[in-house]
């Protein structure tokens, strides 16, 4: 399939979901309805609370792991993996647009956020207040906003599975968080580091607002991804390492997950895995979910 024939279809599969699906879906299952409204928009990134660990025991090490994958093929591997998980522990980073929700993938554009818009009820989720007097807009978001999402229903398959109806067996949910990067920071000539202080800082702080907010709904297993890596051009080399500061050398995090997984899609040569493979090379678990 052409570029121009796959944004055709992922427009088609986003108006068949606004005009069918959606209203099927809620139809069918109340407890969606109150999970959409249960979505939380933080205008900034919440408060420190305190404490170090969501877990039961403060002791445990983290396990990593960096894999080629879809988000959401990643939780659904990690569901079946162990049936017994609990999927309210389970959170899917959206790697958001801050102007609109689900970025363009009503016009079938196809950046990570329109892929998670396409298979499940995100949109729903993160659309917000619709009209004033339902509160104010949760968009444009401000640069350390973030949003939380809990029981986002997947009833489609993958893009590069044709975006295919799932069974109601095969049908799972989980929590999303979506925070937006930096789009299009100016780098140094040799794009080694961010031109701008402020854009290392804020991205340091984006990322900070994805782990606590996780951390404040005792999420335990994460699935986060290349952040802000592709469309918002954000190197993958000073991304990989920031995330790695946080989750083994910040108290605030070191202990707070059992899991976290790093979903990102290669590409057959995408420049984005292997950064992450290597920033977190010596503490990677190898992956028995395939």
């Amino acid at each position: 399939m052409d570029k121009l024939s796959r944004g055709a279809h992922y427009a088609f599969i986003a108006r068949h979901n606004l005009q069918t699906i959606f209203p099927a879906l809620l139809s069918r299952d109340p407890e969606l309805q109150n999970s959409i409204s249960r979505s939380i928009h933080y205008s900034s990134t919440p408060p420190h609370t305190g404490g170090t660990s969501t877990l039961s025991d403060p002791s445990h090490r983290t396990k990593f792991y960096v894999v080629d994958s879809d988000s959401f093929d990643c939780a659904e591997r990690i569901v079946l993996r162990d049936p017994n998980v609990p999927r309210e522990g389970i959170c899917v980073l959206n790697m958001a647009s801050h102007q609109r929700a689900g970025g363009g993938w009503i016009n079938g554009a196809s950046a990570q956020e329109e892929a998670l818009c396409r298979r499940s009820t995100l949109f729903l989720h993160i659309e917000g207040p619709k009209a004033p007097e339902q509160g104010h807009s949760w968009y444009p978001h401000g640069p350390t906003a973030g949003t939380w999402s809990e029981g986002v229903l997947v009833f489609r398959n993958s893009d590069a599975g044709g975006n295919k109806m799932l069974e109601e067996d095969k049908r799972f949910k989980c929590n999303v968080v979506s925070v937006a990067a930096i789009l299009g920071p100016v780098l140094t000539p040799d794009q080694a580091s961010f031109a701008k202080t402020s854009d290392a800082e804020l991205t340091r702080q984006k990322i900070t607002t994805i782990l606590r907010i996780a951390k404040l709904h005792r999420q335990k297993v994460l699935v986060l991804g290349a952040f802000g890596c592709g469309a918002f051009r954000n190197p993958p080399t000073l991304i990989a390492p920031i995330f790695y500061d946080l989750l083994t050398q910040d108290a605030e995090f070191t202990h707070a997950f059992e899991e976290v997984w790093f979903a990102i899609l290669d590409f057959g040569g995408s420049a984005n895995l292997v950064p992450f493979r290597n920033a977190f090379a010596t503490l990677l678990e190898r992956d028995t979910t395939t």
